[in-house]
């Protein structure tokens, strides 16, 4: 009887675990903790950046950063593919890896995507000289899922691609995001600096066919480089595009010296939808701390299928003080939709900075934040509904993790669905001077079903 009793508990205990959503999959990583750490080590105790995340059907997660090379005046592109296990896989590249070339030179990786065959396109750009005043270009470059470089078919029948601006100053250039359309097309998001010294940059976007030539269809020559009206300075994040091709941007406007969310839309065609705000550019400004500590800055953004932007941030609340954002507003004219939150906001509290979400098709949100506090970062992960967070999600609607590192500084930079379940992507400081890539995986539920919208 005793023994039934206790196997009762066993199977009530093992099923509760299963159920529980929003917690660290014991199915994956290192020691089955839900946690897998790697470095790149170029040369040994290198410091590495990691930078963007994506999977597969087969829920291989494949990631994309920098690493340090020649003490540190040199970065490489630096790919990794992990099986469905969490752990490298060997059947990529060189033991799970691979790395840029010297013949590429300094590759500042920055972001991720699978193109229309299927085929990785790593970007970032390229730096000829000085790892910090050189001049910079556009660049992205594709692999097959195999880690193999891979021909794009114009215009140079290379694997590489690079698209200069050369607007003035230094001539730096610098992709922050890729995405890609249904229809093939590439989008390059970052920016372009146009004055000596790096004192003003424009928000730069460049679109390639699907055989990497430039889309003359868009802004007529395949680049697009615009300021904010009234000349203040900007900084884009994050993007994603819809179903017609618009392009939306996250990031912050300069406001005398005060911090604005920014969201900007520019129509398939390169041109800035006026309809969003009235010009195609959206500053929201939150303003929740004293005059001199109100700055507010977009980090990342999803398009959802109902029509609406999700953006997620940090606002300043004081010194060294901020709080997690999320607002939700209309893709077609950039007004809040009151039945979200408090008049189209949630303000998460803690000392937080949301880094990267996921519009689910449930129609809730989840979030990847960098959560501090004594003395050290996390990551935290939460899931929202439309009044805040979901109390069916790991703890109060949260999952705080922990690397165990000494140095204790944990952050998250990206996350994707892998099926049904959450991938977190970020740093993890083994000390402070070797930097590696972490990754973890949460148990999902039927919620998650149906990937992104």
């Amino acid at each position: 009887m005793i023994r039934s009793l206790l196997l009762a508990c066993t199977l009530l205990i093992a099923s509760t675990a299963e159920a529980q959503e929003g917690v660290l999959d014991s199915q994956f990583g290192i020691l089955g903790t839900g946690r897998s750490v790697y470095g790149f080590d170029i040369p040994a105790n290198g410091f590495d950046s990691p930078a963007g995340v994506l999977t597969d059907a087969q829920r291989r997660i494949y990631t994309v950063g920098l690493s340090a090379d020649l003490n540190n005046t040199v970065w490489r592109a630096t790919l990794a593919r992990l099986t469905t296990d969490g752990l490298l896989d060997n059947t990529f590249g060189n033991g799970g890896k691979v790395v840029s070339t010297a013949v590429q030179g300094s590759f500042l990786a920055q972001d991720l995507a699978r193109d229309s065959l299927g085929q990785l396109l790593v970007a970032g750009s390229r730096v000829f000289g000085d790892l910090t005043q050189g001049d910079r270009d556009f660049l992205v470059c594709r692999f097959n899922t195999a880690g193999a470089a891979i021909d794009f078919a114009a215009p140079t029948n290379n694997h590489c691609r690079s698209i200069p601006f050369d607007l003035g100053g230094n001539n730096q250039d610098q992709a922050r995001i890729i995405k890609t359309h249904t229809d093939g097309g590439i989008y390059l998001v970052g920016y372009a600096v146009d004055s000596a010294n790096f004192a003003t940059a424009k928000i730069a976007v460049v679109k390639l066919t699907s055989t990497g030539a430039l889309d003359t269809s868009f802004s007529g020559d395949g680049k697009l480089a615009i300021s904010y009206p009234g000349g203040n300075a900007t900084s884009i994040h994050d993007a994603d595009v819809g179903a017609d091709g618009s392009l939306y941007l996250s990031g912050s406007v300069d406001f005398s010296d005060n911090l604005a969310v920014l969201a900007v839309k520019i129509k398939a065609d390169g041109v800035l939808d006026t309809s969003f705000g009235g010009d195609g550019f959206q500053a929201y400004q939150l303003d929740l701390g004293a005059v001199g500590f109100r700055d507010d800055i977009g980090r990342a953004i999803a398009l959802r299928s109902d029509g609406k932007l999700v953006i997620g941030g940090s606002a300043a609340t004081a010194l060294d003080q901020v709080n997690a954002f999320v607002l939700r507003v209309s893709a077609t004219n950039a007004g809040f939709d009151a039945s979200f939150g408090n008049a189209g906001r949630l303000i998460l509290g803690s000392n937080a900075t949301i880094n990267d979400l996921v519009a689910l098709s449930s129609g809730q949100t989840a979030y990847a934040a960098a959560l501090t506090g004594s003395g050290i970062t996390r990551f935290r992960i939460g899931r929202l509904g439309e009044a805040g967070h979901d109390l069916r999600f790991g703890a109060g609607g949260v999952t705080d993790i922990s690397f165990g590192f000494a140095q204790g500084f944990d952050t998250p930079r990206e996350m994707v669905l892998s099926g049904d379940q959450l991938v977190v992507m970020g740093l993890v400081n083994k000390t402070s001077s070797d930097g590696e890539f972490g990754v973890v995986r949460l148990t999902g539920d039927a919620m998650f079903r149906g990937g992104f919208e």
